[in-house]
């Protein structure tokens, strides 16, 4: 069950209760099932549990390659990437990603992932061409796939370029694809009960910085001060709505109430964005 549905849980957030499921699970039972093994060792990277992911991955790829399962054994090679992004060893990671995309098929899901973190590394590298390059890559196979998910969070990253080269009319464009727009509000639909998403936080916080930088406060200030509220709910002890208080306060309110230009005291040393794995 956890090797065939392990995909579907991770995606709907039902981590606690893979987790559950598996570690309720005499150790040579899961690894007679390569995939779950991997489910379990997926869970622990997005909780943070980065060693016990570093170590449930390795035994998952080894007994994946074992059974011949290319598709699986390279969607554990592109987690492992993630991991060795995280740490910095960018060498490593783009080793992993080429060994997984060879063994990935032309149109799956593990291409696009390697894909974006590829470019996630390039992107820490300051390699900014490149990293275009390779999120338009993954967009494309996203698009491909049709692929809402992979669609929305890849063209989220694309904003990332623009706004670091200073075009932030572009960055917005890209960024806002992040956000669904078939929500209905809060005042239209009492009971809906469709949240925003923790990745539409991140994306409302680079539009933010985007809004900051172009010196439009009202509109920095309007999406900083819809979503500040929200953020705790999903990561609670994360610095993302502090984040958004750094962007409000103090320089923004000031300038905001005087109508007054950004002077070079007035922002932070160097425009930044936060970028989504997957």
């Amino acid at each position: 069950m956890i090797a065939e549905k392990g995909s579907e849980w991770i995606s709907s957030g039902a981590l606690g209760s893979l987790a559950s499921l598996a570690d309720s699970l005499p150790p040579p039972a899961l690894e007679a099932h390569p995939r779950a093994l991997q489910h379990r060792a997926e869970v622990a990277r997005l909780r943070g549990e980065y060693e016990s992911a570093h170590s449930l991955l390795r035994r998952a790829a080894a007994l994946l390659h074992d059974a011949g399962d290319n598709e699986g054994e390279a969607d554990a090679l592109h987690s492992l990437a993630t991991l060795a992004r995280r740490d910095g060893d960018y060498e490593l990671a783009f080793t992993y990603l080429d060994r997984a995309t060879e063994l990935s098929e032309s149109n799956s899901a593990v291409r696009t992932k390697c894909g974006n973190t590829r470019g996630l590394c390039l992107v820490a590298m300051g390699e900014w061409t490149a990293a275009e390059r390779e999120f338009r890559g993954a967009l494309q196979l996203a698009e491909e796939r049709n692929d809402e998910h992979y669609i929305r969070l890849i063209a989220h990253n694309l904003g990332t370029p623009a706004g670091m080269r200073g075009d932030f009319g572009e960055a917005l464009r890209w960024l806002g694809r992040m956000l669904r727009k078939d929500r209905p509000r809060a005042e239209e639909s009492p009971d809906a009960s469709d949240p925003p998403m923790p990745r539409e936080a991140v994306a409302h916080l680079n539009m933010a910085r985007c809004y900051l930088y172009r010196g439009d406060f009202a509109a920095c200030e309007t999406i900083s001060t819809a979503r500040v509220g929200a953020l705790p709910t999903f990561q609670p002890g994360r610095r993302s709505g502090g984040d958004f208080r750094d962007l409000r306060q103090p320089f923004i309110a000031n300038a905001a109430r005087s109508n007054a230009p950004l002077n070079s005291t007035d922002v932070p040393p160097a425009f930044t964005m936060k970028l989504e794995s997957v």
